[in-house]
């Protein structure tokens, strides 16, 4: 019964950690236009200004 908590909090600590891992940050210098907001879970990959 005690090996089962083990493995369970385990995959739990992993788990966590992957979430954390894949939380991708925006690209250098680039922001959201002030008139918009962003969909929840996306990110800016790159920008350029034209």
């Amino acid at each position: 019964m005690k090996k089962s908590y083990v493995i369970i909090l385990g995959l739990l600590i992993v788990g966590l950690a992957a979430a954390g891992w894949a939380r991708q940050k925006d690209d250098k210098n680039c922001t959201d236009h002030p008139m918009f907001s962003r969909m929840p879970g996306y990110w800016i990959h790159s920008c350029s200004e034209k």
